[in-house]
This record gives C-alpha cells, structure tokens and sequence, in this order.
C-alpha cells in the first residue's frame, strides 16, 4: 500500500513538474528580449565556459546563475534562451524541494495543494522565464531549508554538511545567501533546543556547527577571498556596499560621505571598466555613526516590506487566505513548533532587506513558504464554508492569477528601440567596439563591449569616454531625459558637438534613439 502511494505521489510530482515546465517554456518565448541584468550574467556565463574562465568572475556579479548559462548555452548555443531556459527548469524543479518541506512541517494534502498553487504562481511563473537570479536562489533556499530541517529532526551530521552546500551555492547566486548561513547557524548553536529535544542528542552543537561551516565554505570561501582581492577590503560581494550606498545617497551626500564620481564599473564590460578607484561606502562605519538615521529608515522600510511588498509578492488575493492560516485556530491542520523555523526565513528576509532599496523580486524566496500558509488557510477555511464553497473561492482566487500573468507580459513595454540599433551595429561596426549606452541592451545584441554613462556634464562625459576609449555613444528618449538630463540636449541632432558624428538614428512607438560615433 505504501509502494503504491509512493507511486502515485511521485506521478503527481514529475506531472505538476512537467505541466510547470511547459507553460513557463511556451511564455518564455513570447519574450522579446534581454532583463538589463541578465545582460551581464549572460556575457560573465559566455566566459566562465571559456578558455579564460576566470574572466567571468565578477565581486558585483556572483557567478552560480551565470555557470550555469554558460553550461546550458554548450546545448542551446544562444545565451539570452539559455539563460531563461535555466530560469525555467529551476523554477519547476523547485517544486520537489517545495513538496517535500511542506509535507514534513504541515502534511501531505497542504503539500500538494501548495505545489499546485506554486504552478500557477504568477511571480514564481514570471521570475522563471527571465535572464534574473532570482528563482535560481529560491530553488536552493528551499531545498537548503528542507535539508537542515531533516538534519535536525533525524540528527544526522550529513544533512547539515549537505545544507552548507546547497547554501554555499545560494550564496554564490545572491550576496544575501550569506545571511541564511549566519540564520542558520545561529539555530544550530543557540535556537533548536527550542524546538527539537536536542539534550538526546550525542553530537555536540559545535560540531554540528563546523560541519555545516564546513559545506558552505567550500564553495564560498574562495569567492570571499576573490571579492577581498577585487575590493581590497573584505565584503560579501561589491554590491552589498554599492545597494546600501544608493539606498543612503541622499544621507552621504547631506553628511559630506558620497564620492564625486560614482564608479560604475559593475555596468560594464571587464575590458572596459576602470576599477583603480573603486569606492569603500563603509556601510557598518556609517551605521554606527548614523544609527538614528539608519533606524528611521529601516523602520519604514519594514513597514513597506510588511504591508505591501511581502503581500504583492504572494499576490493581495492569496494574502487574506495566508493570513488566516498563520492566525486562525487551526483544527484541521495542527501547530507544528516547526512553523517558528520557517517564521525566523520571514523575519531574515524583512530585516534583510529594510537597509536597501526593495524590489517585490527580492522577496521570491519566500513565495513557497507563504504558499504552504496560503494551502493550510484553504483548508481551515473549508471547515468554515464548507468543500463546494471553498472549491469555488479556491478557483475565484486562482484564476484571476493566471489572468494577471497572461495579461502582464503582453502589456509590458519593451525597450525594442535598443534591440534594434544593437542588431544595427552588430552588422555595420567592428568587433569589439565600446558601446556607451544608459542601457546595455545595444552593446549584448551587436556582440560588443559596455560602457556606461555617468550621471554627469557632457565636458566630464568626454573626459569619461576617453578613458574607456569609448567608439560609440547612444542617446534614447526612454531613459537619457529622466535620468541624465544634463545629455538630453543630444536628443536634438542638430547641435552636434565636434566630438560626435551622428551614425544611426531610429524610433519605435516614438521613442528616439540615436547613435554617435566618438571622433576622440
């Protein structure tokens, strides 16, 4: 009887991953092109599988997702489709993970209704399909997550080596990997008495702890060290430092702290950028001096992460449901202590973020476990309403989902003007030019080097374009009023300075764009 269960749970499993698999593949090619950061975990993924792999490693971009396209692009020989098709095969197989932690924490009838739901997630259904680390990340939370929660119920060393590496991998995918590892081992040392009876347990926390360490530093530490030589201070990763500085522009700048230039070299090609004055923010120098102004911050942030990204990650439909699974007297489905484990990833991920700038794709991480909340809330609404109503409100709530999502790629603009002015120079300009761009989508289509443009004058802009040996400068109507106004005035195409020589000049859905050629 249990052969046979296990049977057909596992057929409903490589079914929900198939089915997940296909519709993520059929709107992924409905995509017209490239996410601005996928354009450099595509071009760092081309090099990592090249004969100078060392050249893809980057202290801004962790290299994990980007390994990965350069694996897949051996099959699909086309960076941007393997970048998403990797996307796509994470985003289905984070169902098994997914499955397997619910179903140890809740029970199996949540499990399978959460993987259900998790197949027609709209987020989860979005972020599998672009050239985006994020799904990547959730894949290897979840499973590092289920992989320490089996090693503290079953009290076996392996688990917590095996944990150490899936979060080593999570870390080189995201920077803020590393915080997961300092959670968890804070539960390994000070929290699972809590929870589990961790007196019968021979082996001590210690060396529960170092073989944790252990996993996570074989594959992490080396990149720690890359980073420290890159940076020439130790740091997790060069973009913690730079997020947290934009996030604090303003607070630098009334305190005298913010550089005169900000180096940008993490937007451009390796060949390109000039990191012989890259900037040390000091973050934990200025929250210690500024710990007012950083809590105040914080604060608000926390309340945005809580009342709108945190709800709009899962979906506003689905946050009533999820919120009545967490508060509600639940007799359908116990209290487990457990929940407090998965809580404490909750808590890591609002405080995580309060320093920085949020973006709901930060919080795509937690989608599972706010899904398995969401299924458990179903179910003890079923109690309430009854089966053929909580059928309907199931389908009333699911529904609109999968509109949302069908609707939304089609509504997005796309910046399709620089696609085409990169397929442009790609047949009518020479290998290996530098392209400087407010978007790096030109420099990716045409197959050549990036070079970005400051937020400065058009005199400091030469200056800049000399340094980087610029041969090309592109100026759209999308991005270069709004964001470097002081170049708009190139918009014009008249008033050409003696610098420039117009080469290009097209529009799509009006949107301008125009392409220099630097006469330097």
């Amino acid at each position: 009887m249990k052969r046979e269960n296990n049977k057909y749970l596992w057929r409903f499993l490589i079914l929900s991953i198939s089915f997940s698999f296909l519709i993520r593949l059929i709107f992924l090619l409905q995509i017209p092109m490239i996410e601005t950061d996928g354009v450099f975990y595509a071009t760092l993924g081309r090099r990592l599988i090249s004969t100078c792999p060392w050249e893809g490693i980057d202290a801004y971009w962790p290299p994990f997702y980007p390994f990965l396209i350069g694996v897949f692009s051996f099959i699909f020989k086309d960076l941007e489709f393997s970048g998403r098709i990797v996307s796509a095969v994470l985003g289905s197989l984070l169902l098994l993970p997914a499955f397997f932690l619910i179903r140890e924490i809740f029970q199996e009838k949540v499990a399978r209704l959460s993987v259900i739901l998790m197949v027609f997630h709209p987020r989860l259904m979005m972020f599998s399909q672009e050239v985006l680390s994020e799904i990547t990340y959730t894949c290897l939370v979840v499973a590092g997550i289920f992989t320490a929660l089996v090693g503290f119920q079953r009290r076996k060393l392996q688990f917590f080596f095996f944990s150490g590496l899936i979060f080593g991998l999570s870390y080189l995918t995201r920077p803020e990997g590393f915080l997961i590892y300092i959670l968890l081992s804070l539960w390994i040392l000070c929290f699972c008495g809590f929870i589990w009876r961790m007196e019968k347990i021979k082996i001590s926390r210690g060396l529960r702890f170092a073989v944790f360490s252990a996993g996570f530093l074989i594959f992490a530490f080396p990149y720690l060290l890359f980073v420290r030589k890159e940076l020439g201070y130790w740091s997790i990763s060069e973009k913690s430092g730079y997020n947290f500085y934009v996030s604090f522009s303003s607070e630098y700048e009334k305190y005298g702290l913010a550089p005169p230039v900000v180096q940008t070299s993490h937007q451009e090609s390796r060949e390109v950028a000039i990191k012989s004055d890259k900037t040390n923010f000091k973050p934990f120098s200025f929250i210690r001096a500024h710990p007012w102004v950083v809590g105040k911050k914080a604060m608000r942030n926390i309340l945005h992460i809580v009342l709108d990204k945190i709800p709009s990650s899962l979906t506003y439909n689905f946050t009533l449901i999820m919120l009545s699974g967490i508060f509600l007297k639940r007799r359908k489905i116990p209290y487990k202590k457990e929940e407090i484990f998965l809580l404490s990833f909750i808590i890591l991920g609002i405080l995580g973020y309060s320093l920085f700038i949020v973006f709901n794709r930060f919080f795509t991480f937690l989608i599972p476990i706010l899904v398995a909340w969401t299924s458990v809330g179903f179910f003890e609404w079923e109690r309430v309403v009854g089966k053929r109503w909580n059928k309907l409100i199931f389908l009333f709530l699911l529904i609109p989902s999968i509109f949302y999502f069908s609707y939304k790629p089609m509504s997005r603009e796309y910046d399709l003007e620089h696609k085409k002015a990169g397929i442009w120079l790609k047949t009518n300009v020479e290998e290996s030019s530098v392209i400087m761009s407010r978007k790096p989508y030109a420099a990716f289509y045409s197959g050549n080097l990036i070079a970005s443009i400051p937020d400065v004058s058009y005199e400091t802009l030469v200056n800049y374009a000399k340094e980087r040996k610029a041969d090309y400068l592109i100026i759209d109507e999308r991005y270069i009023p709004r964001t470097r106004p002081r170049l708009a005035f190139l918009l014009d195409g008249y008033l050409i300075p003696k610098e420039l020589k117009m080469v290009y000049q097209a529009k799509h859905k009006n949107k301008k764009i125009i392409i220099y050629k630097w006469l330097l």
